[in-house]
């Protein structure tokens, strides 16, 4: 890359650093996974979606077992989306998330839907 490229990256990423969603983003992460009830909540959601997972690849998405476990999966993850911090933390992460989508729309947006290196090299 040339020094203009690694000066416009270093603006980029000081702007961002700098922006209150972003900022209120990290003091809403600190708050929410510094709340012990948080932790427990995630680590319980992480566990029920492992073990529906797994018994789905094991006995099937029909299977009775996988179906209980799928309910239990749901229930933990609603519960974890319920509490206030966790809460407080998924909409400042959707916040963040549009202003890097705005900015991969910027960057990348033309070369959607274009051939690849790859193709063009194959259709020539």
């Amino acid at each position: 890359m040339n020094d203009v490229s690694l000066r416009l990256l270093d603006d980029l990423s000081s702007a961002l650093e700098n922006d209150s969603r972003f900022s209120s983003l990290k003091k809403e992460e600190e708050a929410a996974f510094s709340k012990q009830e948080c932790r427990l909540l995630f680590e319980e959601a992480r566990r029920c979606r492992e073990a529906y997972l797994t018994l789905r690849l094991e006995k099937g998405e029909e299977d009775e077992e996988t179906i209980l476990a799928k309910k239990a999966f749901h229930a933990a993850k609603t519960k974890l989306e319920e509490e206030p911090r966790v809460a407080s933390y998924r909409e400042k992460y959707a916040q963040a998330a549009a202003v890097y989508r705005q900015i991969d729309e910027i960057l990348f947006g033309e070369y959607r839907g274009h051939l690849s290196c790859k193709e063009r090299h194959a259709a020539r």
